[in-house]
């Protein structure tokens, strides 16, 4: 769906090694990504997978707000 080549194989390859590693050990983290945080409802660090990632501290937090009105 991304046309191929090596920018998209490298992106795909930082988020099945990123699921692969939270499968086997609840830890997503590898080599190829920022340091990600363990989850915290007071920082919700989320990872925007691009490609150069980065963890961002309650990414859409205006959004989540609105849609559960708390």
């Amino acid at each position: 769906m991304t046309g191929g080549g090596a920018v998209p194989m490298a992106l795909s390859a930082k988020m099945a090694d990123a699921w692969i590693n939270f499968a086997r050990n609840g830890n997503p983290n590898h080599a190829d990504l920022p340091n990600w945080p363990a989850f915290s409802s007071e920082t919700v660090p989320t990872m925007v997978f691009d490609n150069t990632c980065e963890v961002k501290q309650n990414h859409d937090g205006a959004i989540r707000k609105a849609m559960t009105g708390a």
